[in-house]
């Protein structure tokens, strides 16, 4: 779901999921940004309104702080350029860094409270 998806769709969607959805934080193309979209606060209020299935946040997402402002909202997130980037740049062990100080950035997150889910399911 991106945020122009309407919430007609993401009802939709989430009536036909296996159990989740993915949110795209913005629109445009994908990869590392500098900042957590402002597109995606409302586009999560909007897919908590109509579903309770858990919301999984990607694209855009690059720093610690980002994922753990996106899981502050959402129900987990999704890094992909940015750990190919580190990968590629940094090797194994600096992608294991990596990871480890999203994991410990996203534990800080999850102690913050969240909006209970609404809408039908």
């Amino acid at each position: 779901m991106a945020p122009t998806t309407t919430p007609e769709r993401i009802w939709l969607a989430a009536e036909r999921t296996d159990g989740w959805l993915y949110l795209v934080s913005l629109t445009g193309p994908t990869g590392a940004r500098n900042s957590l979209s402002p597109q995606l606060s409302p586009l999560v209020e909007r897919a908590r309104s109509v579903t309770s299935v858990p919301l999984l946040v990607g694209f855009g997402i690059s720093s610690p702080e980002q994922a753990a402002g996106a899981a502050a909202l959402a129900d987990g997130v999704v890094v992909g350029s940015r750990a190919v980037q580190v990968a590629e740049e940094a090797g194994p062990n600096g992608l294991r860094e990596y990871v480890e100080s999203l994991r410990q950035a996203l534990h800080g997150a999850t102690e913050m409270p969240r909006a209970a889910p609404g809408g039908p399911s």
